[in-house]
């Protein structure tokens, strides 16, 4: 039980700081956000760079989490085999299958998409024009 309390942690921990980035992202670029409703823009359209911000946060914390999870299983392979010689024993770690390296792509996409489109709205909604 201490796994899902460790994964919610870090899971709103990531969500609060994509929201804290796009928040400020939006804050950074009021002034053109302003213009581009004055033309006409729709919010939706004006929330399209922000999901596509949101999407290579994914994608980039995706190839992380797999190359860190790579890297923690080469070291700790080199712990267990060591400990597998001294008792006699056959113990293999095993690395992330192909599905679950999807899983891991298409989790994080999707949560980073759906924080930042939600952020982003948010956010812009509440721009007034002057």
């Amino acid at each position: 039980i201490i796994n899902f309390i460790v994964a919610a942690i870090l899971l709103l921990s990531y969500i609060m700081s994509m929201i804290t980035t796009i928040s400020n992202r939006v804050l950074i670029y009021k002034d053109e956000i302003e213009v581009m409703k004055l033309v006409g823009a729709t919010d939706w359209y004006v929330c399209q760079p922000y999901m596509y911000l949101g999407m290579w946060f994914g994608i980039c914390g995706a190839i992380l989490s797999i190359w860190f999870t790579t890297i923690m299983v080469i070291i700790a392979g080199f712990f267990v085999e060591d400990i597998s010689k001294s008792y006699s024993t056959n113990i293999e770690i095993y690395s992330l299958s192909f599905l679950e390296i999807l899983m891991i792509f298409g989790i994080s996409v999707l949560i980073s998409i759906f924080v930042s489109i939600l952020s982003a709205k948010h956010n812009i909604s509440k721009i007034q024009l002057k």
